[in-house]
């Protein structure tokens, strides 16, 4: 749909279209728009909002990029214009899925990345916690040692024998 959207604002820039003419090509079309709907569609950013399709870009986009001259001598068969402009509708909409899709996998993607930082962080955070209790458990040991030495030296000094204990 950002594609689109440029497309539109670069139709309405080169023939410098005021919004009540776009306003009424869109009811020559049989479509109808809002002032307040172009405003935002033509506002600037607006590329990376979300418009419904079918009911605020699709008609703009008839007005603005359907080439009437196409369906000239055809009028035999109106059927035939018929699905030509439902298909074209639905390859409009098809990009716009595929727009939408793209964006949603670059989010999956962002999102991703954030996840894998958390756990690389977390790893750092795991492996220094893991060294910190392992000093923890060397100096237990050796505060642990230094009291057996100090009770066997209390021991001695009595005179008993660690034998007799």
């Amino acid at each position: 749909m950002k594609d689109i959207i440029v497309k539109l604002k670069r139709v309405r820039n080169a023939k410098g279209l005021t919004y009540q003419k776009i306003i009424d090509m869109v009811k020559s079309n049989g479509d109808d728009i809002s002032k307040a709907t172009l405003s935002r569609i033509f506002a600037e950013g607006s590329e990376s909002r979300q418009f419904n399709y079918r009911n605020s870009i699709l008609p703009v986009e008839r007005a603005l990029l359907c080439d009437k001259k196409m369906f000239d001598g055809i009028e035999s068969s109106k059927e035939l214009k018929r699905q030509l402009f439902d298909k074209t509708i639905r390859i409009y909409e098809l990009e716009s899925l595929v727009d939408e899709l793209k964006s949603k996998n670059e989010k999956l993607k962002n999102d991703i990345e954030f996840q894998e930082q958390e756990i690389k962080e977390d790893r750092k955070w795991i492996d220094y916690l893991e060294k910190s209790l392992r000093k923890e458990e060397d100096y237990t040991d050796k505060v642990l040692q230094l009291y057996y030495n100090c009770l066997d030296m209390r021991i001695e000094s009595c005179g008993i024998s660690q034998k007799t204990i």
